[in-house]
Order: structure tokens, then C-alpha cells, then sequence
């Protein structure tokens, strides 16, 4: 476990201070809550809770101070490691300073960087733009398209960009520091990827695995047909007649009833409405020629062949 030992600003006086052992830093949308969840099933591992505390990254969290960013770990055991996970991390050139603030604060922590298809990565990322603001606000229509997101929205392209991402952690942590994992692993061979995450972590105990580690993984898909059905049915349960009979129903024959209502006029108008549409054939083309270098490079750094992605 890592301890900062310093004085308090306003006392000065010499306070020991539970900071994590290691960080997954990305990348967004590549099963990072997924890792978090897993490492926390291990008895001699403390995960943070919130998952991204996004102290190196946001001013106004690193401003809170040392103290405040180590009170996420007060409940950790002796012996524990510690670790969070923020994919914000890896947003650079949005947030210029995480990786000096980390070299300041955490010099010796160590980093794990999971990465997928970059173009699936930021289309999966527009997804979730899309979700985050129809759960604030249920009425939410979609009003862009993904062109349009990573046309505007500079995050979104800058976290699928793994080798500047890379580039920029590298020169303040070493190489033996940091830990580059690919979901396409995880999703084949998820045994040698926790495997080589025990051996980069020193961890030696066993995970008590409860399941939850996977709840994420369709998380989108589940959103959008949850949204979907919240829409297409809300004018019945507004109706008094028909929510008196429709609740009298069966759940088997209210989904009978909600199957029957997706193939209407009325269901494609919501679907189009409200669901994120897919990426253009055109979009993909364009996205592969622009992350062809990309896949070359980091496939020579990581020793894996990363031509797939190039479809």
C-alpha cells in the first residue's frame, strides 16, 4: 500500500495517508467497471467506491487535496492493495495534467490500460452520451447522429487515440509500470488475462467471484430496449382505461403485447426518435484508414497482430 506521510496545510502536523498501489486508467468503453469489479473480488484487494473519483484528471478534485483523494481508501486494510479506475485518465489532451499529478502524488503506482477497437470504442462512447442524457432526462430525444458527436466532441475521438494516450503516460511512468491489456483478450482468454494482472499486481489469493463482474457488459443494449419499451408504451399507462386493463395482465402477455407494438409504424417512429442510429458504412471506412497506423504501431509495441481492426 501507498502511503503519503506530510503535513497537513493547516496544522502541520504529520499525517499518514492511505493512495492506491495501481490505477485502470482506460480506456473508456473497454470493460474497465468490468476489471473493478473483478479486482475487488479479491480479499487482498481495496477498489475504490465511487469506481472513478477522477482526482488527477478534473481541477476542482485535485484541488480537494492528498487527504481528500486518500479518504477514498480509509477502509482499507493493512495489507490491502488499493486501486480506482478512471478512464477520464486517458482523455488527453482534455485533462493535460493527470500524468504529472500522478508522478507528484503516486510516483510508484502502477497503471492497467485495456483497450478495444478503437472506431467500436468511440461509437460505444456516443452510446452512452446518448443514455447518460436520456436517464437525466426521460423525454431526451436523440438530436445527433455519431458523425456528429465526433465531429464536435473532442473526447471522443482523443480516448479511442491509444498511442497518443500511451505516449503521454510514458513520460512519467516507466514502461515496467504499466500494464496494456486488449478486450478482445479478455472476452477470449479472460483466465491468462486475470493471470497476468495477479503476476503485474503481486497478487497471490484467489478471487471470491460473485458474478457481478459481468453486469456491465450489455449495458447499452439493455438501455436502449428499456428506452424503447418506456416510449412506446407511455401513452397507454397515461390512458386510464387501458392501464386498468393492461395491469390486470400477466407480464407474459404484456410482453406478448409490447412484441406486437415494436413491429407498428408508430414503434419505428420512436426507434428513430430515440435510439442512437449506427455508424455510416462511409463513417467506419474513413475511421479504419485513420486508426490503420495506430493498430500497426501498437501491435509492434504489444508483440499481437491488430489487423482485425482494420475491418
Amino acid at each position: 500500500m501507498i502511503h503519503y506521510l506530510g503535513k497537513h496545510p493547516d496544522t502541520l502536523a504529520s499525517i499518514q495517508i492511505k493512495l492506491p498501489d495501481f490505477l485502470i486508467i482506460g480506456a473508456a468503453k473497454s470493460r474497465t467497471t468490468t476489471l473493478h469489479h473483478l479486482l475487488g473480488q479479491y480479499e487482498s484487494v481495496f477498489m475504490s467506491n465511487p469506481k472513478e473519483i477522477e482526482f488527477f484528471s478534473k481541477d476542482v478534485n485535485y484541488a480537494h487535496g492528498t487527504e481528500w483523494y486518500g479518504s477514498h481508501f480509509a477502509d482499507a486494510g493493512d495489507q490491502q492493495l488499493c486501486g480506482e479506475s478512471t478512464t477520464q485518465y486517458t482523455f488527453w489532451p482534455q485533462y493535460p495534467d493527470t500524468f504529472s499529478r500522478m508522478r507528484r502524488v503516486i510516483p510508484h503506482a502502477k497503471l492497467i490500460y485495456i483497450m478495444r477497437n478503437p472506431i467500436d470504442r468511440a461509437y460505444s462512447h456516443y452510446a452512452q452520451l446518448v443514455k447518460n442524457g436520456q436517464c437525466q432526462q426521460t423525454q431526451l430525444r436523440v438530436t445527433q447522429t455519431f458523425e456528429d458527436v465526433i465531429r464536435n466532441d473532442p473526447e471522443v475521438m482523443a480516448a479511442s487515440r491509444y498511442t497518443q494516450q500511451l505516449e503521454r503516460v510514458l513520460q512519467y511512468s516507466p514502461s515496467s509500470q504499466c500494464l496494456l491489456l486488449l478486450l478482445d483478450d479478455l472476452e477470449r482468454q479472460p483466465v491468462k488475462v486475470i493471470e497476468r494482472i495477479e503476476q503485474f499486481l503481486d497478487i497471490a489469493d484467489s478471487p471470491r467471484i460473485s458474478g457481478q463482474q459481468d453486469n456491465h457488459a450489455n449495458a447499452g443494449a439493455t438501455h436502449n430496449e428499456w428506452f424503447l419499451r418506456s416510449r412506446i408504451t407511455a401513452p397507454f399507462r397515461f390512458f386510464t382505461p387501458i392501464r386498468y386493463v393492461g395491469n390486470r395482465f400477466s407480464h407474459k402477455w404484456r410482453d406478448r403485447a409490447y412484441r406486437m407494438l415494436k413491429t407498428t409504424p408508430y414503434a419505428r417512429y420512436i426507434k428513430a426518435r430515440y435510439i442512437p442510429a449506427p455508424m455510416r458504412p462511409e463513417t467506419r471506412n474513413r475511421l479504419i484508414e485513420e486508426f490503420r497506423g495506430q493498430g500497426e504501431q501498437l501491435g509492434e509495441m504489444m508483440g499481437v497482430d491488430l489487423s482485425h481492426w482494420n475491418r
